[in-house]
């Protein structure tokens, strides 16, 4: 990658505003020691050319540990990364101290540095860590993405998925939870919890499946409109649940997912805005995208999965492609960044209902079957059916959400089987639009491995209200049956209708014109096509959607004499749900590297075996700069100095030993000496060092947490590294307070 010259201008401007104190500790440790009068530019030159020459950069790179290689991973892949976003992203893979540690040490190595925010948005750090621009075309060879997937608690697996898993929220199991909620709308107490009554009904009609399951999946519904609720009841939402239906299946399982991190964090029945469902679909979706890449043996751990949900909502929520950060910010990304913001304060504003965090996610891989448990290992394989053939189809534009619509006569044909009783056996799954058709006219009895529905008239009554007709739910069955509708069957729905058409509730717009206009209205093109019933001569009731499109239709007529719409009710109707857009960013590069799992993460690529391989190097250098010192007379504080220096691998040749490198400061205090041992703990709580407290016959190592002074006396409070207690020690009885310096970057 070529250097960017904005980013090594934002890297000499780091070294420009640096802290002079600090800035020529920097010098001296790889330049020696500084004469005057001094030019600083010159000075930064300098420090530029050391990293240029080869045999200093060979150095540099060989002595770069994995982990160092994955913190480098870390600041170059995750957005404006810092030390409290490294925390979540590795969880308890590394702790804060360690990080806190090797950060510290990576910026006075001159890997990265602490680059300024010019951004100015709330949302994103003051600061960041940032790759040296003079080096990371060399570290992006040896710190690629896979490196922060690399493999630990057991995630390397060559074994293939399990050969029965556990079945998705299929077709079947939604059919049925819709049929029993419309035979039962009040199934659910105010908390969403099952009534006793209820719950009996479940555990025998849908055996094998868990009630928290079946709890958590009703919420999840909830959560996407597809029920309407009146009171403590919930009837199911035919417009809203057919759009459902129609979606591609993974966008579906997407919809369920992220409708569920939202059920985590709402009480019962608190519906989440369209806007932030689809967005968090969305992203759902590109997880699936990444998954896909893994091909049929992708096995991974919990954290896996964590981390790559954390990384993918940091690149979005920054809008970025994931290989770097804009050294500029365009027009475009800053249109994005204050949508983004504005959207964040909007869901602050509308309580939890933005709430979307990754173990909620993971728990709806895990519930929802997307991810299924490999036998006796804590490792989740991905659902084959997930990405079958009948599953891939992902939306791109919406006149593709049809994609479940296929030849029905030949693909679902002996889907099922009708006894006398006319109870209905489904032995395989049939499309979820039709499904959902053909089981509005009958009751669920059992749902497992195959469903068992009961066609009753309560059930016909309901579907007869929908607009369902007798003749259109035996072709219906006629369909998906290898034989004939039995006869009394025929009869019995055909009866059942004339007993729901005996009286009719009609709500819509009434049309009454006079005698003399009846043949005119009633043969007018446009308006013919509007009429539904007609309830008397010169009576109609026409199928408008709104007082618009009345008046538009009437306007198109030209029937003059009808005029406005003299009383209007209109019932709001519900939207669909929209077709869900995968990102680019999901299809080619960063994750790329997912496509050879697990042979990618299982063993590291042939740039990051270097930091293996030069193990033994690392532990030469280091012996031999240290016998370097040996050699010189040197003081003790000096001695201590280098040492600490190569032991921090900032060390690349015996150049940098020189005793005038060292600036000596005073890191310890003794006795009566109280003002002193004052100022080294407050140089050691600016700078983050740890302190060394001899106290009556005890020794304390640790870091310093305050310090509480009062009259006559102060008392250091410190937490301990051996036994993570913390201590509250008089300074004054103290017999010796030491400071450990950690690095020039400590203090700023």
């Amino acid at each position: 990658m070529k250097k960017n010259s904005g980013d090594i201008s934002a890297w000499y401007d780091f070294l420009t505003d640096m802290n002079e104190t600090r800035f020529f500790d920097l010098m001296r440790l790889y330049a020696g020691e500084i004469k005057t009068p001094y030019n600083k530019q010159k000075l930064i030159e300098t420090l530029t050319a050391f990293l240029h020459r080869e045999e200093n950069r060979r150095i540099l790179f060989a002595l770069l540990s994995q982990e160092d290689l994955i913190l480098v991973a870390a600041v170059m892949y995750i957005p404006f990364c810092t030390k409290e976003k490294a925390a979540a992203f590795f969880g308890s893979r590394f702790s804060f101290a360690f990080l806190h540690d090797g950060f510290l040490n990576l910026e006075e190595r001159l890997i990265i540095y602490r680059k300024k925010n010019h951004d100015g948005a709330d949302e994103t750090p003051a600061f960041y860590f940032d790759i040296n621009p003079l080096l990371r075309e060399d570290l992006e060879k040896r710190a690629p993405l896979s490196l922060l997937f690399s493999s630990y608690e057991g995630e390397e697996n060559t074994e293939p998925p399990p050969v029965n898993p556990g079945p998705l929220v299929s077709a079947q199991i939604l059919a049925s939870w819709f049929a029993f909620i419309a035979e039962y709308p009040d199934c659910c107490r105010t908390d969403g919890s099952f009534k006793k009554k209820a719950a009996e009904m479940l555990e025998e009609r849908f055996a094998g499946i868990p009630l928290d399951f079946l709890s958590a999946l009703h919420k999840t519904l909830v959560n996407l409109s597809l029920f309407k609720h009146n009171g403590f009841s919930a009837e199911p939402d035919k417009a809203k649940r057919r759009s459902f239906a129609e979606l591609p299946p993974l966008s579906r399982y997407a919809y369920i997912c992220a409708a569920f991190c939202a059920a985590c964090n709402a009480a019962f029945c608190g519906l989440v805005r369209r806007d932030v469902l689809q967005k968090n679909a969305s992203f759902v979706l590109d997880i699936f995208a990444i998954l896909k890449k893994g091909g049929a043996s992708f096995c991974v751990s919990p954290s896996y999965i964590l981390r790559l949900i954390f990384l993918l909502q940091e690149q979005k929520r920054y809008c970025v492609s994931g290989e770097k950060i804009a050294a500029k910010e365009g027009r475009l990304r800053r249109l994005f960044r204050e949508n983004a913001v504005h959207n964040a304060e909007s869901e602050a504003l509308g309580g939890k209902e933005g709430s979307f965090n990754a173990e909620n996610l993971l728990s709806a891989f895990i519930r929802f079957g997307i991810l299924v448990p490999v036998s006796g290992k804590n490792l989740f394989a991905v659902n084959p059916v997930l990405f079958s053939d009948t599953h891939t189809a992902v939306s791109s534009r919406p006149e593709n959400t049809s994609t479940e619509k296929i030849d029905q006569t030949t693909e679902s044909k002996n889907a099922i089987s009708i006894d006398a009783g006319f109870s209905v056996t489904f032995l395989r799954e049939i499309p979820l639009p039709l499904f959902f058709d053909v089981t509005a006219c009958m009751e669920i009895e059992f749902c497992g491995t195959v469903s068992r529905f009961r066609i009753t008239r309560s059930a016909c009554l309901r579907a007869f209200e929908s607009g369902v007709s007798p003749d259109r739910f035996i072709d219906m069955l006629e369909t998906l049956s290898s034989h004939s509708v039995p006869q009394n069957l025929r009869f019995s729905l055909h009866d059942w209708y004339t007993f729901y058409a005996s009286a009719s509730l009609f709500k819509g717009y009434v049309l009454q014109v006079a005698e003399d206009k009846r043949l005119q209205t009633e043969n007018n093109p446009v308006l013919a096509g509007y009429i539904k019933v007609t309830l008397a001569p010169g009576i109609y009731l026409l199928d408008f959607s709104s007082d618009e499109e009345a008046a538009d239709v009437i306007k198109k007529s030209g029937l003059s004499f009808i005029g406005r719409v003299k009383k209007f009710d209109t019932e709001t109707e519900s939207l669909p749900l929209s077709p869900l857009i995968q990102s680019r960013q999901s299809e080619d590069s960063p994750f790329d590297f997912l496509c050879g799992i697990p042979s990618c993460c299982s063993a590291e690529t042939a740039e990051t075996q270097i930091a293996e391989t030069d193990a033994d190097f690392r532990k030469r250098h280091i012996a031999a700069m240290e016998a370097e010192v040996k050699k010189k007379n040197l003081s003790k504080e000096s001695e201590e100095a280098l040492m600490l220096r190569i032991r921090r691998k900032t060390v690349l040749n015996a150049a940098q030993l020189s005793e005038n490198s060292v600036r000596l400061e005073k890191n310890e205090a003794s006795g009566m000496d109280f003002l002193g041992k004052i100022r080294i703990i407050e140089t050691a709580l600016a700078c983050s060092d740890p302190i060394e407290a001899v106290y009556g016959e005890k020794t304390l190592y640790g870091y310093p947490a305050g310090l509480e002074k009062q009259s006559g006396d102060a008392f250091l409070i410190m937490h301990t590294a051996d036994d993570a207690q913390t201590y509250k020690i008089s300074v004054a009885q103290a017999r010796l307070i030491r400071r450990k310096p950690s690095s020039v970057f400590s203090t700023r």
